[in-house]
């Protein structure tokens, strides 16, 4: 998808599997989402990474998603998304047995 170069302010909310959420902000020239939550102050993301998918997310602020265990999974909405000024993104924890929010 087309980005959006220059200065943008970025949110990133994390929502937890027992619905708290913490909410990240960043002033960014970051293209796209995963770029943008590497600036972000306080918020740690890992994961393991494949051609066909890009990153995938393990571990939000040491809370780990292991679909392979529980069915669980961390979920980002807008994740290939260019990052655009304004924006709100979801970074949701997914049990097994709860819909795609």
């Amino acid at each position: 998808p087309g980005t959006s170069a220059g200065r943008k302010q970025v949110t990133v909310e994390v929502v937890y599997s027992d619905g708290s959420s913490e909410t990240y902000r960043a002033s960014t020239d970051a293209l796209y989402l995963e770029q943008a939550m590497a600036d972000m102050e306080g918020l740690t993301v890992e994961g393991s990474r494949t051609e066909a998918f890009g990153l995938m997310v393990l571990t939000v602020n040491g809370v780990t998603a292991d679909y392979e265990t529980d069915g669980a999974y961390w979920a980002i909405y807008l994740d290939a998304q260019p990052v655009e000024d304004g924006q709100h993104y979801r970074l949701v924890y997914q049990p097994a047995d709860a819909p795609a929010a």
